[in-house]
């Protein structure tokens, strides 16, 4: 009997919950309150319930240090395979990544494909409706998962129910897919009940997926095969060739081959489901105060209503406002209306195209060997406070080392390699590097901060 292997989808950038999500930093590395970030989450919940002995994850190779990191720290026992994309291709591409790795590397399989960014709280619904969606997998069809609507919600697509499956309990025939739409159409079709949210989990076998696929988009089957013919693969971790998997034409599965498909089936579930598509549905799946708010961090709050705070600095102070979000990070403050989604979308999308620093990296950026925050940036010089674990190591990347720099240990022991010559640093020691010189950081036996300071041969002189 083939197995079920998940398959975490890791991409997106989050944008409507900007200036928490960055492009660097997405939503499914945040920690919303559960003491796990989304995708830890994603990867113990899928694991608990599939039983697999192996999982997948799909993600850009950007993001490839930090999605190891945090489903290292885990500890978890089944075997990952992470699955790196040069570029974002969407989830038709990403998808058929999966299913051809899955083929050719463990035998075949049942792939589970679900987001890495969705909250739910129903395990054990969850689990029969995965017990559900592999019986009617098995049949040759392809399976979604259809989350029951509880109101109406013009952001999320829509699946309306056929006929019940004669083979299966509690499966249905697909009769359509409906992309997000106006908040009349979704009060009706609410209203009906013949429809649901669509959840954007999957569960097919790999080698069905992939024929659906050469039916409906022979183009992405075709290229994406190419591209899978330069796999590189190092310790369970998968490379593509950039060329070849850029020529993959870009598009969601939903419409590359859902949308088409005939034999689709969809269960019907209730799993105190969540996609955080924004921060209203953060809202609404947090706890809240008598008047109806949420705060994390240092808030204080007199007379305001119906609105998330959220502080990581600096104390937010709200009086006699309804209906709001106010999100207060290091570099960046965001005020909007709870309901505001696509304007806080709009407004990332201006920043990116002015390049503006704060939608690509937070100011603190974690890393598997520790963390990096930005202090100081200045046209003439940075400063960085670099925190490396106990016994860790760091081979600084290369392109730290394209400007003169100073490493001055704050607190803990450091050894500090600059081109093969150590230095043994304790608290107040520093060494100055020239600029193309190598250096590798060893921490002693407890965490070691050091402040590395950045300049230019102007500024120096």
């Amino acid at each position: 009997m083939a197995r079920i292997v998940p398959v975490i989808l890791c991409g997106g950038s989050g944008t409507r919950l900007w200036p928490i999500s960055r492009q660097s930093f997405p939503k499914q590395f945040h920690d919303i309150g559960g003491g796990h970030t989304l995708v830890q989450e994603t990867a113990r919940r899928a694991l608990a319930i599939s039983h697999g002995a192996d999982f997948l994850s799909v993600t850009h190779d950007s993001l490839s240090e930090v999605l190891s990191s945090q489903l290292d720290a885990m500890a978890l026992s089944a075997r990952h395979h992470m699955l790196l994309e040069p570029s974002a291709r969407n989830t038709a591409a990403a998808i058929a990544f999966a299913a051809l790795y899955v083929e050719r590397h463990l035998d075949g399989g049942i792939l589970w494909a679900l987001p890495s960014d969705h909250v739910i709280n129903n395990e054990v619904a969850l689990a029969k409706a995965l017990a559900t969606a592999v019986a009617t997998a098995r049949t040759g069809r392809l399976v979604t998962f259809g989350i029951r609507p509880d109101r109406p919600e013009p952001g999320l697509g829509y699946i309306r129910t056929g006929a019940p499956l004669k083979q299966i309990d509690a499966a249905h025939q697909v009769d359509r897919f409906v992309e997000k739409p106006s908040l009349e159409l979704a009060t009706e079709y609410v209203a009906s009940g013949d429809y649901l949210w669509n959840s954007g989990m999957f569960v097919m076998d790999a080698g069905t997926f992939l024929a659906a696929l050469r039916r409906h988009a022979p183009e992405i089957e075709v290229a994406t095969r190419k591209a899978f013919e330069t796999v590189a693969i190092d310790q369970n971790v998968c490379r593509l060739e950039a060329a070849a998997y850029g020529a993959i034409p870009s598009a969601p599965v939903d419409k590359a081959v859902m949308e088409k498909e005939r034999d689709i089936a969809v269960v019907p579930c209730d799993l105190g489901w969540s996609d955080v598509g924004s921060w209203q549905s953060l809202w609404d799946i947090s706890p809240k105060d008598a008047d109806g708010n949420v705060s994390a961090g240092d808030v204080l709050i007199s007379g305001a209503t119906n609105s998330y705070f959220r502080s990581e600095r600096r104390l937010v102070a709200a009086a006699g406002v309804d209906n709001l979000v106010v999100i207060e990070t290091a570099d960046a403050v965001l005020v909007a209306g709870l309901d505001a989604h696509q304007p806080i979308r709009d407004l990332a999308a201006v920043m990116q195209q002015q390049s503006r620093s704060e939608t690509q990296n937070p100011l603190r950026q974690e890393f598997s060997w520790g963390a990096l925050e930005r202090l100081k940036d200045d046209p003439g010089y940075t400063l960085d406070e670099l925190v490396l674990k106990p016994l860790g190591t760091l081979k600084v990347p290369h392109e730290w080392c394209e400007r003169p720099t100073q490493w001055t240990v704050a607190a803990g022991t450091a050894s500090i390699t600059v081109d093969g010559q150590a230095h043994q640093l304790t608290g107040g020691d520093s060494v100055a590097v020239t600029t193309g010189q190598q250096i590798e950081i060893a921490a002693g036996p407890q965490a070691v901060t050091l402040f590395v300071l950045s300049y230019s041969p102007a500024a120096q002189g």
